[in-house]
C-alpha cells in the first residue's frame, strides 16, 4: 500500500513539475508577446510623430512661398 501511495505521490509531483514548466513557458510567451505589442505601438507612435512633423513642415513651407 505504501508503495502505491509513493508511486501516486511521485506521479503527482511529476505532473506538477510538468505543468509548472508549461506555465513558465506560457508566461514567457505572453511576456514576449506583450513586449512585441509595445514595440509595435512605439513604432506606430514614432510614425505618427514623423507624419505630423512632415505635415507641419509642408504647411510651413507652403506658407512661406
Amino acid at each position: 500500500m505504501n508503495d502505491t501511495i509513493d508511486n501516486v505521490m511521485a506521479d503527482l509531483n511529476r505532473a506538477r513539475r510538468q505543468h509548472a514548466e508549461a506555465a513558465d513557458r506560457l508566461e514567457f510567451e505572453i511576456t514576449r508577446a506583450i513586449g512585441l505589442l509595445m514595440d509595435i505601438q512605439g513604432e506606430r507612435d514614432h510614425m505618427e510623430l514623423l507624419r505630423q512633423a512632415t505635415l507641419d513642415f509642408t504647411v510651413v513651407e507652403r506658407a512661406t512661398r
